[in-house]
């Protein structure tokens, strides 16, 4: 498997079922610091921003609903030779939330062929086309 790397000197493999790190991924690392550690992230794929911030001497645990997902961090942590508390989990198995809410950093990808674009870009892009929020967006 082919070793990518990333901003902050994350290294890592991309794995069949899980997202890949793009442009929203890249945005969360040049993000103004974190207040600190302990860290938790929920949904982490690959487990690039956990890996990121574990470089930097965080306590960081990892989470994700997808096994796939907690091997490859797993697999990555360890390419990168960092410490991640990873956890399998939907968060709350007991069902006591009927909604929850969560607000990932955007990626639009944009159907002319030109390069995705990220945040305010990539909202003002899709805004602008005409999109309705059912289905016009990628996060996978």
């Amino acid at each position: 498997m082919t070793i990518h790397s990333m901003s902050g000197g994350v290294m890592y493999r991309c794995c069949p079922g899980v997202y890949e790190p793009a442009e929203d991924t890249e945005m969360m690392l040049q993000a103004p610091e974190v207040m600190g550690g302990p860290i938790l992230e929920v949904g982490c794929g690959t487990g690039v921003v956990s890996i990121y911030h574990a470089l930097r001497g965080l306590s960081v645990t990892a989470t994700d609903i997808n096994p796939v997902a907690i091997e490859c961090a797993r697999r990555n942590a360890e390419l990168n030779g960092v410490c991640i508390d990873l956890v399998l989990t939907d968060l709350f198995p007991d069902g006591r939330f009927r909604t929850v809410l969560f607000n990932p950093p955007l990626t639009c990808r944009q159907r002319s062929g030109n390069p995705p674009r990220s945040g305010t870009a990539a909202v003002t892009a899709w805004w602008s086309s005409g999109a309705s929020w059912k289905g016009s967006l990628n996060t996978s």
